[in-house]
């Protein structure tokens, strides 16, 4: 969670969380401007999903909640 706690105070995104269990947490992010977007944070490989269907992201956070190349960290395992 300290990866994603990070990165939303970097982008600063007030997170609102919705409910956790087997690794993950969930809910919704809140923007400076109010905007709302629904996340899920996979705390074991520190993923995290932003949006949902066509507008959906996928991050992958270091220890310091910067963005990791996706291609790079599959390089990687």
């Amino acid at each position: 969670m300290k990866s994603f706690a990070h990165w939303a105070i970097h982008r600063q995104q007030k997170i609102r969380i919705a409910g956790r269990g087997a690794g993950e947490i969930w809910g919704q992010l809140i923007g400076p401007d109010g905007t709302q977007r629904p996340f899920r944070f996979d705390q074991t490989r520190s993923r995290l999903t932003l949006g949902e269907g066509d507008e959906q992201q996928v991050l992958l956070l270091d220890a310091y909640g910067f963005e990791q190349s996706i291609d790079a960290a599959s390089d990687e395992s």
